[in-house]
């Protein structure tokens, strides 16, 4: 079981940073990017709180 959860949030943190390259990407166009990337770091934060050790 907690190798199962460990591998989903694994997988959602590449996720989870992939967009934040994206985001980093898309500075210009996208509103607010500064929001979007304290969004993403807060995210990342809960998933490390959440892996199993």
């Amino acid at each position: 079981m907690d190798l199962a959860l460990k591998g989903q949030i694994v997988h959602l943190k590449s996720k989870v940073v992939s967009l934040g390259l994206n985001v980093e990407e898309e500075w210009q166009q996208l509103y607010a990017p500064e929001k979007w990337m304290e969004n993403i770091k807060y995210i990342l934060n809960m998933l490390d709180e959440m892996e199993p050790k």
